[in-house]
């Protein structure tokens, strides 16, 4: 007969590669019994003696059939993370077999094999690229990613920023990049593997890493004859973060945390060098800011050149450096027309200068560049009278120059006809040799045409009642001529005896082209309008130009020349806003 058969058993424990069954309790009561056997299959099936079994050979235990008082049994051999049936026959001397009485088929898993310590690569400020070791788990073996340094866990859109574990197969993975890092910290990344039972592995060795520092920003310079001071910020870095400077003169700054300044002394004078600042993170892999190129200042005796024309751009200061359209770069005594002192007091407005040379009539000869200030005192010669041309060479750190110029007259000059000839051209600035076109007897040049003294650079508007307008900028020059051939070049004295117009400077020409909605008046009128495609609107109400008006608005000084481009348009009061809002 068959013998009769006994429980299934249940999973005790387990490993990666076998599981220990626990019996039931039961025993088969077959008189002639010959032994047990155990199979397993990797199915949810129940198994049967055509699977993997092991009767007495392995467990001799299987040969009692009260298995001589042992309670368990372990199957080995097992894959990983691979789930498994059990069952167990029991077998007479006459070759019956038992089947395997239970409620259900008994299944588990086995472990899933500890992941290897990552790979960690590409990394960048704030990212790392992460790759899993290999391993012999199955193919849906689900992981996760873990920062041990903070016990987060990397999401599934791979950003480290999730407070609880996400499980996803290394094909789901892919070769993820972490994101959401912070500038120069460190991270350790491991992965935890988990069966299909939910039992994680141990955490795996983590790799570790250190982000990248962001490179040096804001990098400045103070400048005198000898030393240079940098100063950089450190931006986002995180504090410790390592610092270092050098200059091309050999001279060195080394590596210190939260660094932001270096000194180098000792240098030679009016001598050009290159700065280089760098930061490095935990792991020692340095990043380098551009390089700054400089020079040190003059201590007398040389002659400023013009061997660059980058920032400010050639012989005009660029606006751009200047806050608004009104703001002068040079100004004489406050702007005084007129003197009886020989000790002028500069006021100076470029914000990217470090240098100035300052010289009559821009002749830049026997005089040197001295440190840039706000204000600076300049003291002419006493045996000239007359209008004195006064122009600033001004040079930023990186070498580049511009000029500008002011006038005064000092004491007071009688005007008396001029008749000399113009002067043939011979320097830099193109112009046109032209004759005198006196409209009467007594203004000797043609009006509304620009004019220079020889051997000058700053560039004068003659007027339509003779008196002369300095041009502030090459922007604003262009605003009324097309091209520097249209200049007249004279002698110094012909142009001194022209007098400065009572507005001292060019405004914006008919040239120029203003975006819409922009606020425009004349330098001698106090009349605000406002231009709205080809018309010009008058603001005729205080109230009305405080609601349009704005502190990021800019109120152009123009000439009448651009007004008498636009059409009248209607007045703006306070009961029509709602047309220009």
């Amino acid at each position: 007969t068959i013998p009769t058969s006994i429980g299934y058993p249940s999973v005790s424990v387990t490993s990666t590669t076998s599981i220990t069954l626990s019996y039931d309790g039961t025993t088969t009561t077959e008189t002639n019994f010959s032994h047990y056997s155990v199979c397993s299959v990797a199915s949810t099936s129940s198994p049967s003696l055509s699977d993997t079994c092991f009767t007495t050979t392995t467990d001799s235990n299987l040969g009692d059939s009260s298995f001589n008082g042992a309670t368990t049994t372990t199957v080995s051999g097992l894959l990983p993370n691979t789930q498994y049936s059990f069952g167990i026959f029991a077998h007479d001397l006459y070759g019956n077999t038992s089947t395997p009485l239970g409620s259900g088929v008994l299944t588990g898993y086995t472990l899933s094999v500890s992941p290897g310590a990552p790979t960690i690569s590409s990394i960048d400020e704030t990212s790392v690229s992460f790759t899993f070791l290999g391993d012999t788990n199955p193919t849906t073996t689900l992981y996760n990613i873990v920062d041990t340094n903070t016990n987060i866990y990397v999401a599934s859109d791979d950003g480290l920023d999730s407070s609880t574990s996400v499980w996803q197969t290394t094909t789901t993975w892919n070769t993820p990049t972490i994101t959401d890092l912070s500038l120069n910290t460190q991270y350790c990344f491991g992965t935890l593997a988990k069966n299909g039972d939910g039992i994680e592995t141990a955490t795996t060795t983590a790799t570790c890493a250190y982000t990248l520092a962001a490179s040096p920003s804001e990098i400045t310079t103070d400048i005198l004859s000898t030393k240079i001071t940098v100063t950089w910020s450190s931006g986002n870095n995180s504090v410790g973060t390592e610092y270092y400077a050098s200059i091309s003169a050999g001279k060195t700054c080394e590596w210190a945390a939260n660094k932001t300044s270096c000194v180098f002394s000792g240098l030679s004078i009016d001598t050009p060098y290159v700065i280089t600042v760098k930061s490095r993170n935990g792991d020692n892999v340095d990043v380098a800011a551009n390089a700054v190129t400089t020079r040190t200042l003059s201590s007398g005796g040389g002659t400023p050149s013009q061997y660059s024309s980058g920032a400010f751009g050639g012989s005009f200061v660029q606006r751009e450096s200047l806050q608004d359209d009104n703001v002068i770069p040079v100004i004489i005594n406050s702007g005084e027309k007129e003197t009886d002192t020989s000790m002028l007091t500069l006021t100076l407005n470029v914000k990217d200068a470090v240098q100035v040379a300052i010289a009559m009539d821009g002749l830049f000869e026997a005089v040197s560049f001295e440190p840039y200030a706000k204000e600076i005192y300049f003291d002419l010669p006493t045996d000239t009278l007359g209008d004195k041309l006064i122009c600033v060479r001004f040079r930023s750190s990186n070498g580049s120059i511009a000029d500008a110029c002011d006038s005064i007259r000092y004491f007071k000059k009688k005007l008396k006809e001029i008749t000399s000839p113009l002067v043939e051209e011979k320097d830099d600035i193109p112009s046109k040799e032209v004759s005198i076109e006196p409209i009467d007897d007594n203004c000797p040049f043609v009006r509304e045409k620009p004019y220079r003294a020889f051997n000058a650079r700053g560039v004068y508007y003659i007027t339509s009642e003779c008196t002369k307008r300095i041009f502030t900028s090459e922007k604003v020059y262009f605003s009324y001529f097309q091209s520097f051939t249209e200049i007249r070049v004279v002698e110094s004295s012909q142009l001194s005896a022209i007098p400065d117009d009572v507005l001292r400077y060019m405004s914006w020409g008919p040239l120029v082209d203003l975006p819409d909605n922009s606020f425009v008046k004349l330098f001698d009128d106090s009349k605000v309008h406002l231009i709205v495609g080809d018309q010009l609107h008058w603001i005729a109400s205080p109230a009305a130009f405080e609601v349009l008006y704005s502190p990021f608005k800019i109120v152009h000084s123009v000439s009448k020349l651009l007004l008498r481009r636009y059409a009248e348009g209607v007045v703006i009061l306070e009961d029509n806003l709602e047309l220009f809002e």
